[in-house]
């Protein structure tokens, strides 16, 4: 009996030691990939950005169009920002979850 009673004490303290040691390694993980996926949006952004606003930006053919390239450049950046706010808000949100066995 004391031994089937241990048994199950030990079963017990290891599943919970278990839920808490795969949190923190999710959380490990989730804050290992956050910044390198924020820069590669933010980067992603400003490519895309440049290479489709690429003639406006340097007014090719003299139309004046180099203020609407670089306008639209900066939209292209800003949903890369968001995007990438959204990424670490969904990363937040995971690694706030309570794992319990």
């Amino acid at each position: 009996m004391k031994k089937i009673l241990s048994l199950i004490i030990m079963a017990s303290l290891s599943v919970g030691v278990y839920a808490q040691d795969a949190r923190s390694a999710m959380n490990n993980i989730l804050d290992g990939y956050t910044l390198p996926i924020f820069v590669a949006f933010m980067l992603a952004g400003i490519v895309l950005g440049l290479a489709q606003q690429w003639d406006n930006i340097i007014d090719k053919d003299n139309r004046g169009t180099r203020k609407d390239g670089l306008f639209a450049l900066a939209w292209y950046v800003g949903y890369a920002l968001v995007a990438a706010i959204v990424v670490t808000a969904v990363k937040s949100a995971i690694s706030g979850i309570s794992l319990q066995v």
